[in-house]
């Protein structure tokens, strides 16, 4: 079975985003920052744009592989 940070990779290697609730409910990851500071420190750049959600307002981070 692959780890939480490997399905991740996996998924950003393919152009995805994820944000927390998608990381929640697509990989059962309920830690995202700590993955992403296992990939960052894997060497692979990953980038966070912060983004608010229209209707209340509430900021959240997309994160992403960088090119």
């Amino acid at each position: 079975m692959r780890s939480q940070t490997d399905r991740l990779l996996s998924h950003f290697r393919k152009g995805k985003v994820t944000t927390l609730r998608g990381a929640l409910i697509d990989f059962g990851v309920a830690s995202l920052p700590r993955r992403i500071a296992d990939l960052r420190e894997r060497g692979h750049d990953i980038q966070k744009n912060m983004k608010r959600n229209p209707v209340t307002g509430q900021r959240y981070a997309e994160y992403y592989l960088a090119d």
